[in-house]
């Protein structure tokens, strides 16, 4: 049975800020395509910024990622070519319970942990976020997270994260979908999706998530990464979400009986992009938000949950759940389901 969660398990804690508030107001309804609106309803912040809304991005994979240094190396390097060099980047590891500023050696570290006749290490796990201060939940970050066999309790049922958050200031969807293509074709994803979604700030967890769930279910097309959490609740056999971009390795995609099936199953404004070692399903021409209070259109979303409602099923059963002060079990599951009934 999943237990509300404490400090996260990458050894990163919380850290008493003070009561937060939120940037725009409860009620307010961003214009379709205004971001900058958007940002000011979504957001939770005041001095340190909680919940940081952008464009996400997270790459599930099965394989070990000292297996695939080259394909994580080269998402991390698409990544720092969009780096905002003009913000002061911060990073932590598996092992530092607070993000510090990064140094030139930063950027490298991935590199060193991953070149052939490397130390074994018991995690490959690396934040690099680009923001204000440290505490700031991200707009524009790099994640990579997952266990090696030198760890006590590895386990090859857990996924391995690559994950990027890109700030729509900075960068548009045809670039999302771009890096999102790329980085699908260089890794052996399981399972991947792109779209709008919400950073968390690890330093008032429970009030950060505790507000992300609410905008989460009122902006239905909206991810919620946490990424050590996810690797457990993906696993080796599950789903996290539906994005705006989802991307399916050979394995789902022969369960779902091939392209062919998809294509037949799928609105034609469902674009099917084939690569490598899978396909992207695209929902409609550009991302969306999702929002109840204007009843904006979930179809594509929802048919696209439809057809992997099982894999997402598998996941929120084995989620950890939220930080919520209540029911965080039961609202846990809710958002995973939230396409259901959008």
């Amino acid at each position: 049975m999943r237990q509300k969660r404490g400090a996260t398990a990458n050894a990163l804690t919380r850290k008493g800020r003070g009561t937060m508030t939120r940037t725009g107001t409860k009620n307010a309804t961003p214009a379709a395509g205004d971001i900058t609106g958007a940002q000011a309803i979504i957001e939770l912040a005041e001095d340190v910024r909680l919940v940081a809304l952008g464009y996400t991005m997270s790459v599930y994979t099965n394989k070990l990622l000292s297996q695939q240094p080259k394909g994580v190396l080269s998402a991390y390097d698409r990544y720092l070519r969009l780096y905002q060099r003009d913000l002061p980047p911060y990073y932590a590891t598996e092992n530092m319970n607070r993000h510090k500023k990064a140094s030139k050696a930063t950027f490298d570290m991935l590199a060193t942990w991953l070149q052939p006749g490397a130390p074994p290490r018991e995690f490959i796990s690396l934040d690099l976020q680009a923001t204000e201060s440290p505490n700031d939940a991200p707009r524009d970050s790099f994640h990579v997270y997952g266990t090696e066999p030198a760890y006590p309790d590895h386990s090859d049922d857990d996924a391995r994260v690559v994950a990027m958050s890109l700030d729509p200031a900075v960068c548009d969807a045809a670039t999302l979908l771009e890096v999102f293509v790329e980085t699908c074709s260089a890794i052996e994803f399981r399972s991947a999706l792109a779209g709008f979604g919400m950073n968390t700030s690890r330093y008032e967890e429970e009030e950060a998530q505790t507000h992300a769930w609410a905008m989460g279910m009122r902006f239905r097309a909206l991810d919620i990464p946490r990424m050590v959490d996810d690797a457990l609740a993906v696993g080796s056999d599950g789903v996290k979400g539906v994005g705006w971009l989802t991307a399916l390795g050979p394995e789902i995609l022969d369960q779902l009986g091939g392209k062919a099936a998809l294509r037949k199953a799928l609105p034609a404004e469902v674009a099917l992009i084939d690569l490598p070692n899978g396909i992207v399903l695209k929902a409609g021409e550009a991302p969306i938000l999702g929002d109840r209070n204007r009843r904006e259109p979930l179809a594509h979303y929802q048919k696209i949950y439809g057809l992997l409602a099982p894999w997402i099923d598998r996941a929120a059963k084995r989620s950890p759940s939220f930080n919520l002060e209540t029911d965080y079990v039961d609202r846990t599951e809710a958002w995973f389901h939230r396409l259901a009934d959008a």
